[in-house]
């Protein structure tokens, strides 16, 4: 019987990992990104002497792709030092997610679903007006505005945890190991453990 508690130990640990993982993210997805955005083009932008022509909507939402991976890259390889097998496998919640909307994506009887879905969660061009209050907002307000939404609530995710996960498992094989504990005042100790595909 002892062996079962051990396996079924670990499935436990695998899984609190796991959901800590797909926690980080959502975080990332749902705030990081964004963020990054609004001061890329507020900031960043400017400093270029480039003057952003688009709203920051239309931006925003014109740039989650690149972004999203560019966030997702770097929070991978921050996490890949704990050689977490299951922030590997973090990007299957949001692809799962994503691909119930696209299936269940409303549409009439004769109109190509696959390409209103895709063109809906997946694709750019965004035309957002600028705004600069709520009333300037509803009286512009665009299909765009919804799309752009669901993007972010269900497309970014997808480009955040795939480019994670991607750098997780990268950064794990070339063992790229950030001396975060140190910079933090830390103990040299890896989060929760060592996972079982750790290497010595």
């Amino acid at each position: 019987m002892e062996p079962v508690k051990s396996s079924g130990g670990k499935f436990g640990l695998a899984f609190l990992r796991f959901l800590m993982h797909l926690a980080v993210v959502y975080l990332v997805a749902n705030f990081l990104v964004l963020w990054l955005i609004g001061q890329f083009h507020d900031r960043i932008l400017p400093l270029l002497g480039m003057s952003p022509d688009a709203s920051r909507f239309q931006f925003a939402f014109n740039h989650l792709l690149l972004f999203g991976v560019v966030c997702g890259l770097c929070s991978g390889i921050i996490v890949a030092g704990y050689n977490h097998r299951a922030a590997q496998f973090v990007w299957a919640v949001p692809a799962a997610i994503l691909a119930f909307k696209f299936i269940t994506f409303p549409s009439s009887l004769f109109a190509n679903h696959v390409s209103l879905a895709f063109h809906h969660y997946l694709a750019g061009g965004f035309l957002i007006p600028e705004f600069h209050s709520y009333r300037e907002m509803f009286a512009g307000w665009s299909p765009d505005y919804e799309r752009g939404l669901d993007q972010v609530r269900f497309t970014l995710p997808v480009y955040v945890s795939t480019a994670y996960g991607c750098a997780s498992w990268a950064g794990a094989r070339l063992g790229i190991r950030l001396p975060l504990r140190p910079l933090l005042g830390l103990p040299p100790h890896r989060l929760g453990g060592p996972d079982e595909a750790d290497s010595p």
